[in-house]
């Protein structure tokens, strides 16, 4: 397949020097959560940001933990957990490491990373969804979590652009997110002594 900046890129065939950020992000800025079931157009992109903003420890997983899904596209958990998708699982863990390789991201990506998806995924379900009552398939311990909302802070830079999920998530424009994740992401990337 081709991506925004003209790069090719063989999803069956991943290889760490075809992976481009800027080419996650654009895509990730234009493809929404829930698969488009929210109030306002919310971006895969201001998640991974909130998910990273919200971790004191593993930030830049945190920020790049969906980031295979600019090549097999955002899919809701029900669909990606819920039926038989063959390769498709395969080839995100493949693109998944080619991505950690390189932008020196640990993997697999730690557990910390997923209890704070969790707790995000729950707040937009808080704010940016119908208030159905249905359970959906998520630990319990997180809802404790986002009543009063997330309570941790990382480095200066999260606190000049980067807002705690602590009153409501309100969803950006794709422009914004992109320019605020890349941001973040080199940010995160200088302090650690990595080039991006």
């Amino acid at each position: 397949m081709e991506t925004v900046s003209g790069r090719q890129f063989w999803p069956a065939s991943p290889v760490p020097g075809d992976i481009d950020i800027e080419d996650a992000a654009h895509s990730l800025s234009h493809q929404p959560r829930f698969g488009g079931h929210t109030f306002k157009f919310y971006s895969v992109l201001q998640h991974q940001i909130y998910v990273a903003a919200n971790l004191d420890r593993f930030k830049r997983e945190g920020l790049c933990h969906d980031n295979p899904e600019y090549i097999v596209l955002d899919m809701p958990s029900p669909i990606k957990h819920g039926i038989d998708l063959g390769e498709y699982p395969d080839v995100e863990r493949e693109i998944a490491a080619c991505f950690a390789m390189r932008y020196d991201l640990i993997w697999p990506t730690p557990r910390a990373v997923k209890d704070m998806d969790n707790i995000i995924c729950l707040t937009e379900r808080r704010d940016l969804m119908p208030k159905t009552g249905r359970p959906w398939s998520i630990p319990a311990e997180p809802l404790t979590r986002i009543k009063t909302g997330v309570e941790v802070w990382g480095n200066w830079w999260e606190k000049l652009f980067y807002p705690r999920v602590v009153t409501r998530i309100r969803p950006w424009s794709s422009t914004v997110a992109k320019r605020r994740y890349l941001r973040y992401f080199h940010a995160l990337s200088e302090h650690a002594n990595i080039s991006a």
